[in-house]
């Protein structure tokens, strides 16, 4: 899907990044992220508020920062809430782009900072992480939830 499209119809304001990947040799970079689904356009209760998924943008050509941001994995203690993702004019090879204006902030350093990111890439995929959904019986469950309020844990 082209970037312009995605953005068309798709609100990344607020929703974290919790990774970034960006592999310059493979013109790829890749983004889990905790989509705020409850400011799309398609949403209806009681569908999750957020959704995990991950942006993947493949022929990207530039991959720019103001400052240079670092980029993490989702086990170390960063994140980045975006604050606004706006589609850049394709350049005259037709390759569109984004910019994309985040807080990032570095929980063991107790540091926050701001960054532009600016991207152009052929494409964007966005694939949702799926969900695990436990068939659990409901005396299970039961004794989870005693567990949880202090009592003691017994599945007969």
């Amino acid at each position: 899907m082209k970037l312009s499209r995605f953005l068309e119809h798709t609100t990344l304001h607020d929703s974290v990044i919790t990774a970034i990947e960006y592999q310059t040799v493979q013109q790829r970079c890749s983004f889990k992220i905790e989509l705020c689904n409850y400011l799309q356009s398609t949403y209806q209760p009681p569908d999750a508020e957020i959704v995990l998924g991950q942006l993947i943008l493949t022929g990207v050509q530039r991959f720019d920062s103001e400052p240079k941001l670092p980029l993490f994995s989702d086990d170390e203690q960063i994140d980045a809430q975006i604050l606004t993702a706006t589609s850049l004019p394709a350049d005259e090879n037709g390759v569109e782009g984004w910019q994309i204006a985040m807080q990032c902030s570095d929980y063991l350093r107790d540091h926050d900072q701001f960054f532009l990111l600016t991207i152009q890439a052929t494409d964007v995929i966005w694939q949702v992480e799926p969900v695990i959904q436990l068939n659990v019986p409901y005396h299970v469950f039961q004794a989870l939830e005693n567990r949880l309020t202090l009592e003691p844990f017994v599945v007969k």
